[in-house]
């Protein structure tokens, strides 16, 4: 019990001890970056310090097929402060192994959930008093089972009614599958919306609304080269709807 309870602490501390602030650093990013702007014109330095709160509520649609990847750096550490970055997270990637093989078991190969490999290592973790999965948190096995359930419901409304946005569920927060965009223009994973884009892909839905929410500072100067305004704004949106697939690319 009281191991439970340390990673529920844990875990809370971590995953929302940075939200508390965030109107007020919200609006200390926008104004750096405006005064970064007037001292500076270098696209280096102006793409160091452009905010990350420019990817809020910018929504693109692409095929979940074309999302094959995650980058295993933590984002929670890594890609807070910025929206541009260099570097090689974008290298070092991984495949959605667990997510896509629960996935397949429970809806193609029709497994019963407490069948699946990922219940097992989840009561494995509770057993061993183990830190769950930062995505789908699980201190007990009722929670385990909630989760399964949720998994279950979630794909049965997507096969029936077709994939809806968080907007369009009316679900408020920040929970859309979120996208980050790689030096060559490859769609990486980040954060939430794992199985709904492994649902997705198996249902062969053409395609799903994602937050890009953030880009490698290489594909922000290859479509820089493209284009004549030098405002990063304007360069990235111009870049992402090349990638949208709801204007007809």
């Amino acid at each position: 019990m009281i191991n439970s309870f340390r990673l529920k602490i844990k875990y809370y501390v971590y995953n929302y001890g940075f939200k508390i602030l965030r109107p007020l650093y919200k609006i200390f990013m926008f104004i750096r970056y405006y005064i970064v702007c007037i001292l500076f014109i270098s696209y280096k330095k102006r793409s160091k310090y452009f905010p990350k709160y420019f990817s809020d509520n910018l929504i693109i649609y692409i095929s979940p097929k074309e999302i094959k990847l995650m980058t295993t750096i933590n984002r929670n550490l890594y890609f807070r402060k910025r929206f541009i970055f260099s570097g090689n997270w974008d290298l070092e990637q991984s495949s959605f192994l667990t997510t896509h093989k629960t996935v397949k078991q429970l809806f193609v190969e029709r497994l019963h959930y407490t069948d699946t490999e990922e219940y097992i290592q989840m009561k494995k973790n509770i057993q061993l008093h183990l830190m769950p999965d930062m995505d789908h948190v699980c201190f007990s096995d009722k929670d385990i089972d909630d989760y399964f359930d949720n998994l279950i419901k979630t794909y049965n409304n997507i096969k029936d009614f077709g994939y809806k946005s968080q907007a369009e569920l009316k679900i408020k927060g920040d929970d859309e599958v979120t996208i980050y965009i790689g030096r060559n223009g490859e769609f990486i994973r980040v954060g939430a919306g794992y199985h709904r884009t492994e649902i997705a892909r198996i249902l062969d839905i053409d395609t799903i609304p994602v937050k890009i929410a953030g880009v490698h500072s290489l594909w922000v100067l290859n479509e820089k080269n493209k284009t004549d305004t030098k405002r990063l704004s304007k360069i990235i949106k111009s870049g992402l709807s090349k990638l949208d697939k709801s204007q007809g690319n």
